[in-house]
């Protein structure tokens, strides 16, 4: 696995570049690219700590108190069960726009929590409003940790994807420097951000939201018969 200071030094070469300046521009450029590869691979999930919801309150910013996702990106199931009794859950709560549920708590109510919106990045809406005792539970795309010390390492990517950031970060350091770099290096960081996701995909791990109402039949030959029910 390649550290952040391997990493550095790479692009710093690929850029012809060498000042404590152009490295500190460097470093961020890496956890730019690293954090960008990471999202069009496939972010990974995980899932929060299961959380009492406030009675009556159906406004949450997951960023904040009680769910604290410092590392939030995207929402990709909420498991929610009335009373904080597993046997409660329901299933999936329905994602709806913000508009939808402002329109239906014209007539505030609490009871079982049926549906989702999320109003900006971060701020959950919920209807009708929990209840005492409800709980909820969030599998989450999340944003990984910045690399900061030499040893560090871009743990979320494979190690044959590394090159990817590594271009990524030296064509941005030769773009701003207006070096006649530049236009080599963009071309080499798209095609292996583009052998990544190839990667990725080829495993089975991007990950893809389900939409409901929407099957799929699995074809005997995926290169010929691929049927959607649309």
């Amino acid at each position: 696995m390649t550290t952040f200071l391997e990493l550095q030094d790479e692009a710093l070469d690929l850029a012809d570049q060498s000042s404590l300046e152009e490295r500190g521009r460097v470093k961020r450029f890496l956890n730019e690219a690293y954090i960008e590869l990471v999202q069009r691979t496939g972010t990974p999930i995980k899932t929060s700590t299961v959380t009492t919801l406030v009675d009556g309150q159906g406004d949450y910013d997951l960023t904040a108190t009680p769910f604290s996702l410092t590392d939030f990106v995207r929402v990709q199931m909420l498991i929610y069960a009335w009373g904080g009794t597993t046997a409660n859950q329901t299933t999936p709560l329905e994602e709806v726009s913000p508009q939808q549920i402002y329109w239906l708590r014209r007539n505030s109510i609490s009871g079982v929590v049926r549906a989702y919106a999320f109003n900006g990045l971060s701020q959950l809406l919920l209807y009708p409003a929990p209840m005492l005792g409800d709980t909820l539970q969030i599998a989450y795309e999340y944003r990984p940790a910045l690399m900061a010390t030499d040893s560090d390492t871009p743990a979320l990517l494979r190690p044959e994807d590394h090159a990817a950031v590594v271009y990524q970060a030296a064509y941005r350091a030769a773009l701003l420097s207006k070096s006649p770099l530049a236009s080599g290096l963009a071309a080499e960081s798209q095609t292996r951000s583009m052998a990544a996701m190839a990667r990725q995909n080829r495993a089975g791990g991007s990950v893809k939201r389900v939409r409901r109402g929407r099957g799929v039949w699995i074809p005997n030959d995926n290169s010929t018969d691929v049927r959607w029910n649309w």
